[in-house]
């Protein structure tokens, strides 16, 4: 309820993992008609007593999660077979698989023991094959002794023994009389083989039979060995075919940090080569399966942080961009139905957006996804980008990347770059056609000292920087710094007349544009010297509903985009606040 909650205080979609192994077909209809279904069904009238009686309309829903990698394997359901996630069956819950360790904790179900008399633990992945299973029980992993199963605990008297409650996939340990108590803190292991577990096809059948209108994904696709019959059979129940994609390298040299900065590069050439796949194997039902690339981001997860953070580093941010301007590029190409990066704030690791600890900082990939946020426009713009280039194995990689788009009225002309390059700053020549620009510009650089810089403890570290320039035309040269990612934000000469823009005089508050707006508007301010300046969102209660800008701004000429998506139809009130002056101009949402 709370996730709902959030996604619909910031107007996010809320898309679900269904989880393959613990669940049956039934499990994943019943949570279907818990988000989407009317009150008067069953799940949507407990839904409603929660306090949410308007359907959450989840429309993307993976069955998962990860089950085409063994390293999964220590906590989901064992079905590395194809056959065995499409149309389900028994698998084993024991032994190893590579590259997992030896130790039992990735061989079966796993608890501490409490110490407490009739302990019960709820199997993780039932149904449990009569006959199966077995415990194991020590006070460490490498001492655990094998307990013997009965009936019926009642019936013998203190001992080794547990019981398993097959119908309802329930372990049970004695109270000391029938049967031993684990000691507190003692481990428990229980393999098994699960059995009569549903299939995808059984999944999909059962969760669109409560809405037809939802979209599933599968994260295996069918064997080309199998009769065109069983493919199409599975490929009838595919909406999108997921992928999760991460970077693993952890050194520091130059080197090194190209072939992880070729990370963007060799993304999309999996994505395509999964699009020509489909392609190629689909036939008939190739142009109705798309792409979902439910996680992705750069982690190191190979445990040595040679260098601290890195993940949380400008690099990071750099890599970030990239893949956001190449993911609005190949939206269509590729099919993409869905791109979720991995993941928000969070209390520790360097991989989320922010830092949740004493104190709250933003991260560079926080403002990578800033910079296409607000100074990127609605419609894409032809562009041609001439690079230097490395080579990583067969993949050669520009050192600039470019993307450039336009506003709906096509007034504003935006470019985001990426230099890539560590140490050089780039001198370009940028070419404007079709378009005749202002000859000033507003530039927002996100940089740091190093490709390694953090926030981690000086939160201003690597920020955002609003400058601007002067020399506007349609050929004029800009050099872009290193590892940096820059946007310019171009408007139109309308008059055609060319003048030299002056700082502004005075503070100024525009009225938005467009307004009345739906669901997005465009609010101008001018600043005469740097400050700080808040400027927020008011309801007609007169209640602060949104802070679009709570923070040090430049002497300058300043555009904030405000997406209304989340927010009902109606009057609003916008408030810009900069020492002394105050403003408060009107704007009207429809919807």
């Amino acid at each position: 309820m709370e996730i709902a909650k959030l996604c619909d205080a910031i107007g996010a979609n809320l898309q679900i993992v269904v989880n393959f192994g613990t669940m049956n077909a039934q499990d994943a209809a019943d949570l279907v008609e818990f988000c989407n279904g009317p009150v008067t069904s069953t799940w949507g009238h407990k839904r409603d007593s929660l306090g949410h009686p308007e359907p959450f309309n989840v429309k993307y829903w993976e069955i998962g999660n990860e089950m085409d990698g063994v390293h999964m394997w220590h906590y989901s359901w064992s079905a590395q077979d194809a056959r065995k996630y499409f149309f389900g069956g028994s698998a084993e819950r024991r032994g190893t698989l590579p590259p997992m360790p030896d130790g039992p904790l990735f061989k079966g179900d796993f608890w501490r023991s409490r110490g407490l008399p009739n302990q019960k633990h709820l199997i993780r992945f039932p149904d449990v094959a009569v006959g199966s299973d077995s415990v194991w029980v020590g006070p460490d992993t490498s001492s655990i002794v094998l307990w013997t199963r009965v009936a019926d605990l009642d019936s013998v008297g203190a001992g080794n023994y547990y019981e398993m409650d097959y119908e309802n996939s329930v372990l049970k340990f004695g109270d000391g009389i029938h049967g031993n108590i684990p000691p507190s803190g003692y481990y428990i292991l229980c393999e098994y083989t699960t059995t009569n577990h549903d299939g995808y096809v059984e999944f999909v059948d059962s969760m669109k039979s409560v809405d037809p209108t939802i979209k599933i994904g599968a994260c295996m696709v069918p064997d080309a060995s199998w009769s065109q019959d069983t493919i199409d059979y599975i490929l009838q129940r595919m909406d999108f075919r997921i992928i999760h994609w991460y970077r693993h390298e952890d050194t520091t040299s130059t080197p090194d940090y190209y072939v992880r900065m070729a990370g963007p590069t060799r993304l999309f050439k999996w994505a395509y080569n999964t699009r020509r796949f489909i392609d190629t194997y689909a036939g008939i039902y190739a142009d109705s399966i798309g792409i979902a690339l439910t996680e992705w981001n750069w982690i190191l997860w190979n445990g040595t942080w040679a260098t601290p953070k890195a993940d949380a580093s400008l690099a990071s941010g750099l890599f970030t961009a990239d893949v956001l301007g190449k993911l609005i590029t190949a939206e269509d190409e590729l099919k993409l139905e869905v791109a979720n990066y991995f993941c928000a704030p969070g209390h520790d690791t360097g991989y989320y957006l922010a830092f949740i600890g004493a104190d709250y900082h933003r991260r560079s990939a926080f403002y990578a996804f800033k910079m296409f946020s607000d100074y990127f426009g609605e419609k894409l713009v032809h562009r041609d980008v001439v690079s230097d280039f490395y080579v990583v194995g067969n993949d050669a990689v520009p050192f600039i990347t470019a993307y450039t788009s336009k506003s709906q009225s096509g007034d504003t002309l935006y470019l985001i770059v990426i230099n890539k390059h560590d140490t050089l700053n780039y001198e370009t020549t940028i070419e404007i056609t079709g378009f005749e620009p202002k000859l000033s510009a507003y530039v927002y650089t996100l940089n740091g000292d190093s490709v390694y810089s953090t926030n981690e403890e000086d939160p201003m570290n690597v920020i955002i920087r609003d400058s601007v320039i002067t020399n506007v035309s349609n050929s004029f040269t800009y050099t872009f710094p290193a590892h940096s990612v820059t946007a310019m934000e171009f408007v139109r000469n309308v008059t055609g007349i060319s003048e030299h823009e002056a700082l502004p005089e005075k503070f100024v508050l525009l009225q938005n544009y467009p307004n009345p707006f739906n669901p997005t508007t465009i609010i101008e301010y001018h600043v005469p010297v740097s400050g700080f300046v808040k400027l927020s969102i008011y309801d007609i209660l007169g209640r602060e509903v949104a802070v679009l800008v709570n923070e040090k701004v430049i002497a300058g000429k300043h555009r904030v985009r405000f997406d209304a998506s989340s927010f009902a139809a109606g009057v609003y009130f916008y408030r810009m606040q900069a020492g002394k002056f105050q403003e408060t101009r009107k704007l009207v949402l429809l919807k």
